[in-house]
C-alpha cells in the first residue's frame, strides 16, 4: 500500500475499529467483498451506474487485468468497497501473489490501492476496509514508499510486522533546473494550504520546456562519463516479452516474493495503467491512478559478445504533466555479467525518452553513485514493507524474519 492518504484513513478511526468491524460502521458504512471472478462485472456495472461521476473504484481495464492474475483463484477476494447507502466512499484492492522458500510456494495477498476521499475520512470507511481485509485470514502484505511514523504505528497496532525498510535510488534530472524546482516548491506550498495561483502550472511546464536542450546535452555528457570496457559492455535488444530463454528460474537461497515468467508475462500483457485517450476518468494524480499521459513497458534482452543469455531488464516509461519517469521494474543478469554494463543500458534508455526522473533498485545504487555528474541529483528513498500472517503455521509466519526484499515487490512493478 502506498500514498499518505492511507495514514489519514486510519489515524482518527483506530478507537472505533473494534465496534465497527462487527457490522455497519458509523454513518451507515457497509463493506462489500468482490471476488476475482466478479471483478469485471462489478467494474462494468459501477461504470454504468455512476456514469463516470463520483469515486471511480475500479476502471474496466484494471478489473480485466486483476482477473487474469495467474496466481489468483476465482473465489479470492480481489476488492473491498466501502459504501454509504449506495454510494462508494472508499476501496481496498487485494492482489494474490506467491512467496517462495526452499523450493516451496505459498500464497500471499498484497494490499493495494487503499483510498478514501478526504470528505469521508471521518466515516470509519478506512478502518472498516482494513479490518475486513484482516478478517479474511489471508497472509497479508503491504508496501509503501516513504510512509510517515504515524502510518507505521497504525500498521504495528494492527498486528503487521515491518520488513525492511528497503532503500532505493532516485535520479532527478530536473533538480538541475533551478527555476523548475522553485516553481514546483511554490506549487506544493499552495496545494498544501488549499490555495492556487492561475497560470503557475503553465509557467512550470514552460520552464521544463526551456530546459529540454540542456537536458539532452547533459545526457550526452553523462554517457561519456560512464567508462566501461569492452568486457563489461552489454547490448540491449527490445523484445515482445520475456520467455524461458532469458529467465533463470533457479531457487533463491533466501525466502523472497516470487516474480517468475508467468507474472512477468501478465504484467507486460495486462497493464494496470493505460495512456490517456481523452477520458477524464481516473486521471487523478495520486500514485496509483490508472490513466496517465503515457505508460508503457520496455522489455530488453541483454547479450554480451556472442553470449545471448546475459539476462534481461524490464523498464517502465511513464509520463504525466510533463514529468517522464523511467523505472527499473525487474532485471536479471547471468553470473559473470557486469552490473556496470547494465547501468549504461539504463542511461541509454533514459536518454532516448529524455527522462526527467529515474528510479533504481538498491543493487544499482553503488554503480550510479560512482558517476560524478550524478552527485547532486542522486538521492536515496525508502520503501516500507509490512506483513501480517493470517495463520500461525503459514510459510509467511515461519520465514518472515528471513525474507529478502526487492524493489518491485507487490504492486510497485505495475504502476
Amino acid at each position: 500500500m502506498r500514498n499518505s492518504d492511507y495514514s489519514n484513513c486510519l489515524s482518527g478511526e483506530m478507537r472505533d475499529r473494534d465496534k465497527d468491524v462487527a457490522g455497519m460502521g458509523k454513518k451507515g458504512i457497509r463493506i462489500e467483498r468482490v471476488p476475482i471472478k466478479d471483478l469485471c462485472e462489478f467494474a462494468g456495472s459501477a461504470a454504468a451506474q455512476h456514469g463516470g461521476e463520483g469515486l471511480n473504484v475500479l476502471p474496466l481495464h484494471r478489473a480485466q487485468a486483476y482477473a487474469r492474475n495467474p496466481y489468483a483463484n476465482d473465489d479470492d477476494i480481489g476488492l473491498l468497497v466501502a459504501y454509504m447507502d449506495t454510494k462508494p466512499v472508499g476501496y481496498l484492492g487485494i492482489m494474490p501473489g506467491q512467496l517462495r522458500s526452499a523450493g516451496e510456494f505459498s500464497k500471499v495477498y498484497w494490499l493495494t490501492t487503499w483510498f478514501v476521499p478526504e470528505e469521508y475520512r471521518d466515516t470509519s470507511a478506512g478502518s472498516l476496509l482494513m479490518m475486513t481485509a484482516i478478517s479474511l485470514r489471508y497472509d497479508l502484505l503491504a508496501c509503501a514508499p516513504d510512509m510517515g511514523n504515524e502510518a507505521q504505528s497504525v500498521y504495528r497496532a494492527l498486528g503487521f510486522r515491518e520488513l525492511g525498510p528497503l532503500s532505493f535510488s532516485k535520479i532527478e534530472i530536473e533538480r538541475l533546473n533551478w527555476s523548475y524546482v522553485l516553481l514546483n516548491n511554490v506549487q506544493s506550498k499552495l496545494t498544501t494550504s488549499g490555495a492556487s495561483l492561475p497560470g503557475l502550472g503553465r509557467l512550470t511546464r514552460a520552464s521544463a520546456g526551456l530546459f529540454k536542450p540542456w537536458r539532452k546535452r547533459f545526457y550526452r555528457r553523462l554517457l561519456k562519463s560512464v567508462r566501461i570496457g569492452p568486457s563489461e559492455a552489454l547490448r540491449a535488444t527490445e523484445v515482445s516479452g520475456i520467455d524461458s530463454s532469458v529467465v533463470d528460474e533457479r531457487d533463491a537461497s533466501t525466502p523472497r516474493f516470487y516474480r517468475g515468467r508467468e507474472i512477468l508475462r501478465w504484467m507486460l500483457t495486462d497493464k494496470w495503467v493505460i495512456d490517456r485517450t481523452g477520458s477524464q476518468n481516473s486521471g487523478s494524480n495520486f500514485f496509483f491512478s490508472s490513466i496517465r499521459d503515457h505508460f508503457s513497458y520496455v522489455p530488453l534482452k541483454l547479450s554480451h559478445g556472442g553470449n545471448e543469455g546475459a539476462g534481461f531488464v524490464i523498464l517502465s516509461v511513464s509520463s504525466n504533466k510533463g514529468e517522464r519517469t523511467l523505472k527499473v521494474v525487474d532485471y536479471q543478469i547471468s553470473p559473470g555479467t557486469s552490473i556496470r554494463g547494465l547501468s549504461q543500458v539504463i542511461l541509454q534508455q533514459a536518454e532516448r525518452i529524455e527522462a526527467t526522473r529515474i528510479l533504481l533498485p538498491p543493487q544499482l545504487h553503488e554503480t550510479f553513485a560512482g558517476i560524478p555528474l550524478l552527485t547532486k541529483i542522486l538521492t536515496t528513498r525508502n520503501i516500507y514493507y509490512f506483513a501480517r500472517p493470517g495463520r500461525k503455521d503459514s510459510m509467511l509466519a515461519t520465514v518472515v524474519d528471513d525474507i529478502r526484499l526487492d524493489f518491485c515487490d507487490g504492486d510497485l512493478a505495475f504502476t
